[in-house]
């Protein structure tokens, strides 16, 4: 679990250069937004893991630490996307 955590910050990054190289020029719909900063909570999430373990204070066992990122993820990409099409549309 620790190495699946470890190896998001990557995953993520290389996801999220996909997805604007797709984009371009043009402008992000509501839903790209979204999942971008969905995407940058779960980097950033794994990212205080790493962080934490290296100096070994670990808050939580790896597999409930992921269940909560991913939460983190899915709770910032809905309430992002509500208020972008409340705002934007």
């Amino acid at each position: 679990m620790d190495k699946f955590i470890k190896s998001i910050p990557i995953l993520v990054a290389f996801s999220l250069s996909v997805i604007i190289w797709q984009e371009g020029d043009s402008d992000f719909s509501n839903v790209t937004s979204a999942i971008v900063c969905a995407s940058v909570v779960v980097m950033l999430a794994a990212v205080i893991y790493i962080i934490l373990d290296y100096f070994e204070q670990s808050l939580m066992p790896a597999g409930k630490y992921i269940v909560l990122m991913f939460s983190a993820g899915v709770i910032t990409f809905a309430i992002l996307y509500a208020c972008l099409q409340y705002f934007y549309t």
